[in-house]
């Protein structure tokens, strides 16, 4: 049986904030859907905190897609840092991760 919680409900567990975004500058590419967010604690906020930036307009799949890979995302860099999945140390000492769908050819 599947678990009932939706990927929207998981990603809120783990304490992710989902906003969707036109103001962003966003890439001219229309494969970026979105924008993982980590942000380290600091002497102001001595909490970690994430956002999931996600791109208007996105159809109920995309973004079903776009919240089961987010959730995979958080909970790796949470268990094991940014390196498995690439995240881009930003200035400001936080991490970024573009959403970028790709299409990978099949293996057959």
């Amino acid at each position: 049986m599947e678990d009932a919680l939706t990927m929207a409900d998981r990603l809120d567990l783990i304490g992710v904030d989902v906003v969707e975004l036109a103001e962003l500058n966003w890439p001219e590419d229309p494969d970026v859907h979105g924008l993982a967010l980590m942000y380290l604690p600091t002497d102001d906020s001595p909490h970690l905190g994430a956002r999931l930036v996600v791109r208007p307009g996105q159809t109920p799949e995309t973004l079903q897609r776009i919240y089961t890979w987010a959730v995979g995302v958080f909970e790796r860099i949470g268990e094991h840092g940014p390196e498995p999945d690439g995240w881009h140390e930003r200035s400001d000492g936080n991490y970024q991760l573009w959403v970028r769908q790709v299409e990978v050819p099949s293996l057959d």
